[in-house]
């Protein structure tokens, strides 16, 4: 089986929310994951901050892993389609630099794992890309990917 069937197969077996985005599990496992990985309020508030200060200030904002193939794809799609000045790409194991991602970077008051988590609540979904055009998160990259094979991935430049 090639590589774009193997994932038209494995898409039809993910989760979705509302916008038929890609979801992770359900909010009990979110509920466990979150006893499992206690975090202060001063950091979650934090990762809060740094999500929506950033998507406040892009028109398209990529959460990012440096070496993850699907944030490869994305950053590679939306530097196809739009001036590189509209997209800001936050590379959060650049950020966010060291093996333990919950060590706080004093730089941003916050882990790299509460960021994920922040997404998480925020999206339905913790893994990178998570992609936002226009402060709307659009999901991870099969999401976008599937958008603009249908002529359907919109967005205003300011």
């Amino acid at each position: 089986m090639d590589e774009a069937s193997r994932r038209t197969e494995e898409r039809k077996n993910r989760q979705t929310n509302a916008k038929g985005q890609t979801t992770m599990i359900s909010p009990l496992a979110r509920l466990m994951a979150s006893s499992l990985r206690p975090t202060t309020k001063a950091v979650k508030k934090a990762a809060k901050e740094f999500i929506e200060s950033r998507i406040k200030n892009a028109d398209v904002i990529i959460f990012a892993k440096s070496t993850c193939p699907r944030c490869i794809e994305a950053k590679a799609l939306f530097r196809s389609l739009v001036d590189q000045k509209y997209i800001y790409v936050s590379e959060l194991d650049l950020e966010f630099p060291g093996d333990d991602p919950k060590k706080i970077v004093k730089k941003h008051k916050t882990t790299m794992a509460a960021v994920q988590d922040e997404l998480w609540d925020a999206t339905g979904c913790r893994t990178v890309p998570r992609i936002f055009v226009n402060g709307e998160c659009l999901g991870g990259f099969d999401d976008v990917d599937e958008l603009h094979k249908k002529g359907a991935l919109r967005f205003v430049q300011s």
